[in-house]
């Protein structure tokens, strides 16, 4: 197979690595995989040459599945604020929520600045993720 003058079936890496190494990332591609077919390159060196940043000294790390979030303890929240927490976890607004529960917005406010201190929480996005470690809201969950 031959792309741009370069037969990659008969790379000789002394002689053309200088032509692998000009080409850019497409090319190098295209060069490898040709016309949708793939092309059995002879030595691992070649590849290497074709892809410096991805030979296997240089592969990244495998990634690690990160664990699954502990459960939020909730034990010291009322059940007003329970639900004001699973409203704010489901992306509720302060007048969305006083609608929803038949409360004013600054009583709202008063249950949402009360809980970053019991939760730990620094601020409203904190408490959308304490909803959901806490098991008041699923990703399913709608609005």
């Amino acid at each position: 197979m031959v792309h741009r003058g370069l037969d990659v079936r008969h790379v000789d890496t002394e002689r053309e690595g200088s032509r692998l190494k000009s080409l850019d990332a497409v090319d190098k591609v295209h060069a490898v995989l040709g016309n949708g077919h793939v092309a059995m390159v002879a030595a691992i060196s070649v590849v290497s040459r074709l892809f410096p940043d991805r030979s296997p000294s240089n592969a990244p790390a495998p990634r690690t599945p990160h664990p699954a979030p502990a459960a939020r303890d909730l034990s010291d929240i009322t059940r007003r604020e329970r639900e004001v927490l699973t409203l704010v976890g489901r992306g509720m607004s302060n007048s969305e929520i006083a609608e929803h529960l038949h409360l004013t917005v600054g009583t709202v406010k008063t249950h949402i600045g009360r809980l970053p201190a019991k939760l730990g929480a620094r601020d409203r996005a904190q408490l959308v993720i304490a909803a959901y470690e806490g098991g008041l809201v699923t990703v399913t969950d709608g609005r």
